[in-house]
Protein backbone atom coordinates (compact mmCIF):
# COMPACT_ATOMS: atom_id res chain seq x y z
CA UNK A 1 0.00 0.00 0.00
CA UNK A 2 2.79 2.46 0.75
CA UNK A 3 4.19 1.39 -2.40
CA UNK A 4 1.66 2.39 -4.44
CA UNK A 5 0.87 5.92 -2.31
CA UNK A 6 4.53 6.68 -3.59
CA UNK A 7 3.85 6.20 -7.06
CA UNK A 8 1.03 8.29 -7.44
CA UNK A 9 2.49 10.79 -5.94
CA UNK A 10 5.22 10.65 -8.29
CA UNK A 11 2.52 10.66 -11.26
CA UNK A 12 1.35 13.87 -9.17
CA UNK A 13 4.70 15.51 -9.70
CA UNK A 14 4.99 15.05 -12.99
CA UNK A 15 2.33 17.00 -13.56
CA UNK A 16 3.83 20.62 -14.79
CA UNK A 17 0.99 23.94 -13.72
CA UNK A 18 3.60 25.92 -15.54
CA UNK A 19 2.65 24.95 -18.97
CA UNK A 20 -0.94 26.01 -18.62
CA UNK A 21 -1.28 29.61 -20.56
CA UNK A 22 -5.07 30.04 -20.32
CA UNK A 23 -7.59 29.14 -17.31
CA UNK A 24 -9.18 26.15 -19.32
CA UNK A 25 -5.61 24.96 -19.31
CA UNK A 26 -5.08 25.14 -15.50
CA UNK A 27 -8.43 23.79 -14.82
CA UNK A 28 -7.42 20.84 -17.37
CA UNK A 29 -4.64 20.03 -15.40
CA UNK A 30 -6.53 20.16 -11.66
CA UNK A 31 -9.12 17.39 -13.75
CA UNK A 32 -5.58 15.17 -14.20
CA UNK A 33 -4.92 15.93 -10.32
CA UNK A 34 -8.15 14.26 -9.59
CA UNK A 35 -7.91 11.24 -11.98
CA UNK A 36 -4.14 10.21 -11.51
CA UNK A 37 -5.17 10.46 -7.46
CA UNK A 38 -7.85 7.70 -7.84
CA UNK A 39 -9.75 9.67 -5.80
CA UNK A 40 -13.51 9.84 -6.00
CA UNK A 41 -14.91 13.77 -4.85
CA UNK A 42 -16.43 12.12 -2.11
CA UNK A 43 -12.53 10.65 -0.54
CA UNK A 44 -11.01 14.24 -1.55
CA UNK A 45 -14.15 15.78 0.47
CA UNK A 46 -13.29 13.53 3.39
CA UNK A 47 -9.07 14.22 3.26
CA UNK A 48 -10.11 18.14 2.72
CA UNK A 49 -11.67 17.95 5.72
CA UNK A 50 -9.45 16.05 8.11
CA UNK A 51 -7.40 18.96 7.27
CA UNK A 52 -9.96 21.72 8.22
CA UNK A 53 -10.89 22.54 4.82
CA UNK A 54 -14.40 22.49 3.88
CA UNK A 55 -14.91 21.27 0.31
CA UNK A 56 -18.66 19.71 -1.25
CA UNK A 57 -18.10 17.71 -4.02
CA UNK A 58 -21.17 18.65 -5.94
CA UNK A 59 -18.91 22.34 -6.11
CA UNK A 60 -15.82 20.22 -6.88
CA UNK A 61 -17.35 18.72 -9.45
CA UNK A 62 -19.21 22.15 -11.17
CA UNK A 63 -15.60 24.11 -11.29
CA UNK A 64 -13.47 20.82 -12.77
CA UNK A 65 -16.31 21.11 -15.32
CA UNK A 66 -15.77 24.90 -16.71
CA UNK A 67 -13.45 27.18 -18.52
CA UNK A 68 -12.81 29.36 -15.33
CA UNK A 69 -10.64 29.44 -12.67
CA UNK A 70 -12.19 27.76 -9.31
CA UNK A 71 -12.31 28.89 -6.16
CA UNK A 72 -8.54 29.80 -4.83
CA UNK A 73 -9.91 27.70 -1.47
CA UNK A 74 -11.08 25.24 -3.75
CA UNK A 75 -7.86 24.39 -5.58
CA UNK A 76 -6.17 24.98 -2.46
CA UNK A 77 -8.37 22.05 -0.96
CA UNK A 78 -7.93 19.66 -3.62
CA UNK A 79 -4.15 20.19 -4.15
CA UNK A 80 -3.84 19.53 -0.12
CA UNK A 81 -6.47 16.62 -0.21
CA UNK A 82 -3.98 14.44 -3.08
CA UNK A 83 -1.04 14.92 -0.94
CA UNK A 84 0.91 18.13 -2.30
CA UNK A 85 3.53 19.26 -0.76
CA UNK A 86 4.23 22.88 0.38
CA UNK A 87 6.56 23.74 -2.03
CA UNK A 88 4.51 22.06 -4.53
CA UNK A 89 1.76 23.82 -4.00
CA UNK A 90 3.37 27.34 -3.92
CA UNK A 91 4.20 26.37 -7.77
CA UNK A 92 0.67 25.56 -8.08
CA UNK A 93 -0.81 29.06 -6.97
CA UNK A 94 2.03 31.18 -8.06
CA UNK A 95 0.55 29.92 -11.74
CA UNK A 96 -2.94 30.22 -10.33
CA UNK A 97 -2.39 34.01 -9.38
CA UNK A 98 -0.90 34.81 -12.92
CA UNK A 99 -3.87 33.81 -14.32
CA UNK A 100 -6.42 35.71 -12.05
CA UNK A 101 -4.88 38.82 -12.16
CA UNK A 102 -6.20 40.62 -14.69
CA UNK A 103 -5.01 41.56 -18.05
CA UNK A 104 -4.19 45.24 -18.20
CA UNK A 105 -5.17 47.18 -21.16
CA UNK A 106 -2.05 48.67 -23.27
CA UNK A 107 -1.51 52.60 -22.99
CA UNK A 108 -3.37 54.57 -25.21
CA UNK A 109 -1.35 55.97 -27.92
CA UNK A 110 -0.62 59.56 -27.37
CA UNK A 111 -1.71 62.33 -29.30
CA UNK A 112 1.50 64.01 -29.51
CA UNK A 113 2.89 62.02 -32.92
CA UNK A 114 0.27 64.12 -35.20
CA UNK A 115 1.87 67.39 -33.53
CA UNK A 116 5.47 66.05 -34.00
CA UNK A 117 4.90 65.46 -37.78
CA UNK A 118 3.24 68.52 -38.19
CA UNK A 119 5.58 70.59 -36.83
CA UNK A 120 8.62 68.97 -38.60
CA UNK A 121 6.45 69.08 -42.15
CA UNK A 122 6.55 72.86 -41.22
CA UNK A 123 9.70 72.77 -41.11
CA UNK A 124 10.79 71.99 -43.88
CA UNK A 125 8.43 73.76 -45.55
CA UNK A 126 9.40 77.19 -44.40
CA UNK A 127 13.32 75.44 -45.15
CA UNK A 128 12.29 74.96 -48.61
CA UNK A 129 10.46 78.62 -49.26
CA UNK A 130 13.90 80.41 -47.56
CA UNK A 131 16.29 78.13 -50.18
CA UNK A 132 14.31 79.58 -52.57
CA UNK A 133 13.77 82.83 -51.67
CA UNK A 134 17.48 82.98 -51.16
CA UNK A 135 18.30 82.05 -54.46
CA UNK A 136 15.77 84.14 -56.12
CA UNK A 137 17.50 86.72 -54.09
CA UNK A 138 21.03 86.18 -55.96
CA UNK A 139 19.85 85.60 -59.74
CA UNK A 140 18.05 89.23 -60.03
CA UNK A 141 20.97 91.11 -57.72
CA UNK A 142 23.48 89.31 -59.94
CA UNK A 143 26.79 88.38 -58.72
CA UNK A 144 28.17 89.58 -55.19
CA UNK A 145 31.71 89.90 -54.54
CA UNK A 146 33.26 88.33 -51.43
CA UNK A 147 34.08 91.04 -48.58
CA UNK A 148 37.52 92.78 -49.04
CA UNK A 149 37.73 91.76 -52.79
CA UNK A 150 36.59 94.70 -55.46
CA UNK A 151 34.10 94.26 -57.64
CA UNK A 152 35.07 93.77 -61.18
CA UNK A 153 34.25 96.83 -63.62
CA UNK A 154 32.45 96.43 -66.69
CA UNK A 155 33.97 96.03 -69.82
CA UNK A 156 34.50 99.52 -71.58
CA UNK A 157 33.63 99.86 -75.20
CA UNK A 158 35.05 103.25 -75.98
CA UNK A 159 38.18 103.72 -78.11
CA UNK A 160 41.03 102.71 -77.63
CA UNK A 161 43.60 105.08 -76.32
CA UNK A 162 46.90 104.82 -77.85
CA UNK A 163 50.29 106.85 -77.41
CA UNK A 164 50.00 110.37 -76.69
CA UNK A 165 46.23 109.78 -76.29
CA UNK A 166 45.80 109.19 -79.58
CA UNK A 167 42.87 106.82 -80.78
CA UNK A 168 44.50 104.26 -82.38
CA UNK A 169 41.41 102.85 -83.76
CA UNK A 170 40.49 104.45 -87.45
CA UNK A 171 37.30 105.67 -87.96
CA UNK A 172 35.32 103.92 -90.13
CA UNK A 173 32.82 106.10 -92.68
CA UNK A 174 29.64 105.21 -93.34
CA UNK A 175 29.24 103.63 -97.12
CA UNK A 176 27.95 105.80 -99.46
CA UNK A 177 25.46 104.65 -102.08
CA UNK A 178 26.12 103.99 -105.70
CA UNK A 179 24.30 106.96 -107.28
CA UNK A 180 26.05 109.34 -105.15
CA UNK A 181 29.25 109.47 -107.72
CA UNK A 182 31.88 112.20 -106.91
CA UNK A 183 31.42 115.79 -108.69
CA UNK A 184 34.97 115.73 -110.09
CA UNK A 185 33.95 112.50 -112.25
CA UNK A 186 31.25 114.62 -114.16
CA UNK A 187 32.40 117.32 -117.20
CA UNK A 188 31.58 120.53 -116.15
CA UNK A 189 29.47 122.10 -118.50
CA UNK A 190 30.49 125.16 -119.93
CA UNK A 191 29.08 128.75 -118.48
CA UNK A 192 26.46 130.09 -120.73
CA UNK A 193 27.63 133.49 -122.37
CA UNK A 194 25.84 136.52 -122.28
CA UNK A 195 25.22 138.28 -126.08
CA UNK A 196 26.49 142.08 -125.94
CA UNK A 197 24.00 144.67 -127.60
CA UNK A 198 25.06 144.88 -131.87
CA UNK A 199 27.02 141.90 -131.71
CA UNK A 200 26.03 138.15 -132.79
CA UNK A 201 27.16 134.87 -130.84
CA UNK A 202 28.54 132.74 -133.56
CA UNK A 203 26.90 129.34 -133.93
CA UNK A 204 28.60 125.67 -132.79
CA UNK A 205 29.58 123.45 -135.23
Amino acid sequence: MTYLIAVTLADLSRIDPTIAATADDYVMLLRQVRTVSSLSYWEIEQKAADLGITLEPAALVEALSGPDLPPEEMVVGLLRACGFTDDQLDRWMWVYQSLARPIEPPPPIPAVAPQRKRRRLLLIVATAVAVITVAAVSLYEGPQSLPGVPAPEPASLGPVQGLGGASTLPSVQPEQPPSALPTAALPSAPPPTTARPGTTTPARS
